[in-house]
């Protein structure tokens, strides 16, 4: 097995990169008490990201620098903890 790669525990589907959007937030007059407060606006400041995701079997063979790896570590073991003949090359 060559080294620095890793495998997978389980099958497991990793996304990366991904972020919620951040609503645009204004200040109004409330009609009834006369303050002013903070509500979110019909429009987004940043619409987010659904970001990259990926999937892995069991067992299968990734490089140990490979984006998802560096995001979600435990889900990885080392691939020489592994029988070769387990090892999905997918």
């Amino acid at each position: 097995m060559a080294r620095g790669y890793v495998v997978a525990k389980e099958t497991i589907n990793i996304t990366v990169g991904a972020r919620p959007p951040v609503p645009h937030r204004i200040k109004v007059r409330d009609r009834r008490s006369g303050e002013l407060v903070e509500m979110d606006a019909d429009w987004n400041d940043d619409e987010g990201d659904l970001g990259i995701g990926y999937t892995f079997k069991q067992f299968q063979k990734v490089p140990a620098n490979h984006e998802a790896v560096k995001a979600n570590p435990s889900a990885f073991m080392a691939a020489t903890e592994v029988d070769e003949a387990l090892i999905v090359t997918a």
